[in-house]
């Protein structure tokens, strides 16, 4: 990631400017550079879309699809919990149907 690049992660991402991997760069940018900003406002999420990738980091291209579809994010996860489910024989899927249940249902989004 270059440091002459300016705007959000997410804003980066959808230019084409930066990779998914890199998110942590800028976290770590965020913590390194004194600001009233909040980390969600930098990276350029919603705080919804802050708090659900802080639980499952998995979710972060759902949020770069929300943007580029202009989509809710709400949405996007509700559509993507309901395909999880079909793969949930899978173990590794598990936990994360269990976050984007529990996630949905504290949003008000869940629906059948």
């Amino acid at each position: 990631m270059s440091d002459i690049q300016t705007g959000s992660f997410i804003e980066l991402c959808l230019a084409g400017n930066a990779l998914l991997d890199e998110i942590d760069d800028f976290v770590d940018r965020w913590h390194s550079t004194p600001s009233e900003t909040s980390l969600w406002d930098y990276l350029g999420m919603s705080e919804a879309e802050y708090s659900l990738w802080v639980n499952e980091p998995d979710v972060l291209p759902y949020v770069i699809l929300s943007r580029k579809e202009g989509r809710p994010f709400t949405q996007i996860v509700n559509d993507n919990y309901y395909s999880s489910l079909r793969l949930a024989a899978r173990p590794d899927q598990g936990q994360k149907i269990r976050v984007l249940k529990d996630w949905l249902e504290r949003q008000g989004h869940l629906t059948r």
